[in-house]
């Protein structure tokens, strides 16, 4: 009787446990195809370009995939509950089921990150920051490309042109983008999102600012040496004098130093001949000495 009692009460036990095995696998085969499904919808449509479905299907996928994680989470403790672990069969079952739950734990918060990122790419998807940020690289490509090829052809008057109207449209969308990321972290910061988001919200708002400040930059530059190539009549004039005025500079250095050394070349010469003059008075004046001398000695 004892050993009928033992052997139904030991198939009960089996038969519990098989039937909690069944539900867990279940529920973990539930979490695993969620997964796939909501990655394979989401490469589908970033492959045909509808990057804003591919966040959406990334967002509701895991919550899916949450969603049967904490129903996988529930049934394991509370098989773990009603597990009678004075009996090997049960303290082993209790091992295992603690295994899982450890690691249903563990996907459950990763799965709760990935959705909190996966939220805030779908806010900038749906900014149209994304999308602005593309046709941005797309035209400053093209933009580049053409200007290369207009400096090889020697076109070096277009190519300046071309980088100065890139500039100012690189202004305009700045200024766009700027303003959707300054409402993100504004959003971001009100309704408590995470330091690492709001923190690199901040700083893609400072990194546009300095974009802004640098296209304002060129596009002076490309414009100073746009009116370089093609002076304006006045500026030629004005470059005209300049040059006169530089050559009168020159000119009048040039007056000032010959007139300078004129006046030492004469006064040299003036004393030269002064010095002649004293010379020759004195060559006469010994000269009379000398036939003075020779009268007396005659007398």
């Amino acid at each position: 009787m004892a050993s009928k009692v033992d052997s139904i009460m030991s198939t009960s036990v089996a038969l519990e446990t098989l039937k909690a095995s069944n539900s867990i696998n279940s529920l973990t085969k539930a979490v695993k195809g969620s997964t796939s499904a909501w990655k394979a919808q989401e490469a589908q449509l970033k492959s045909s370009g509808d990057y804003l479905k591919a966040s959406e299907a990334k967002y509701e996928g895991l919550g899916k995939s949450i969603e049967a994680e904490r129903k996988r989470i529930e049934v394991l403790q509370e098989k773990m509950k009603d597990l009678d672990q004075t009996t090997q069969d049960g303290a082993k079952q209790a091992v295992k089921y603690g295994t899982g739950l450890d690691k249903a734990t563990a996907a459950l918060k990763s799965m709760e990150a990935q959705q909190q990122r996966a939220h805030e790419a779908l806010k900038r998807e749906e900014s149209g920051i994304n999308s602005l940020n593309s046709s941005m690289r797309q035209r400053n490509s093209l933009s580049k490309a053409v200007s290369d090829r207009l400096e090889a052809e020697g076109k070096h008057e277009q190519a300046l042109k071309e980088k100065r109207d890139n500039a100012r449209k690189s202004i305009d969308d700045t200024s766009k983008a700027l303003k959707k990321e300054e409402a993100l972290l504004k959003d971001l910061e009100k309704n408590n999102g995470s330091a690492s988001a709001i923190n690199k919200q901040r700083i893609a708002v400072e990194k546009l600012k300095t974009s802004m400040v640098e296209s304002k930059s060129s596009v002076s530059k490309f414009d100073k040496s746009i009116k370089e190539l093609n002076p304006s009549p006045i500026q030629r004039l004005s470059k005209s004098f300049g040059g006169l005025r530089k050559e009168g500079k020159e000119t009048h250095s040039i007056f000032k130093s010959v007139f300078a050394a004129n006046i030492i070349s004469n006064a040299f010469t003036n004393t030269l001949g002064t010095i002649s003059m004293k010379l020759h008075d004195m060559w006469s004046k010994s000269m009379d000495y000398a036939k003075a001398q020779q009268t007396m000695n005659a007398s």
